[in-house]
């Protein structure tokens, strides 16, 4: 069958076709929206127990005396040292700023003051 048998793509003034295609396109999409949102509603229906019930997206309660909270308790220990050591970097290094800039400017080694 050569291009001159196939009907043109969309007639101006037309009011568009239905073809199968679009068909079977649109009750897909209709098929998924429903059991997505009918997933969505059974998941949060299942998992809504007061004790982990979600206040923000993506963080969730955890109960004190955990294995779970012990652990970011320890992991908060490490987080913590190493916020101090960055601290300790950065006094040192703009200490040295400081005396690398006095230097320069009393001692003056390359004539630039």
């Amino acid at each position: 069958m050569g291009r001159g048998a196939e009907p043109p793509a969309a007639i101006p003034g037309a009011p568009p076709r239905a073809t199968q295609e679009a068909d079977l396109v649109a009750g897909a999409v209709a098929a998924t929206e429903a059991a997505s949102r009918s997933a969505a509603t059974a998941s949060v229906a299942a998992t809504a127990s007061p004790s982990t019930r979600r206040t923000q997206r993506g963080h969730v309660k955890v109960k004190e005396g955990s294995v779970l909270a012990q652990r970011a308790q320890d992991e908060y220990v490490y987080v913590g040292q190493d916020l101090r050591r960055i601290a300790v970097v950065a006094a040192i290094l703009f200490a040295a700023l400081i005396v690398f800039w006095l230097s320069f400017t009393v001692v003056d080694p390359f004539g630039i003051y």
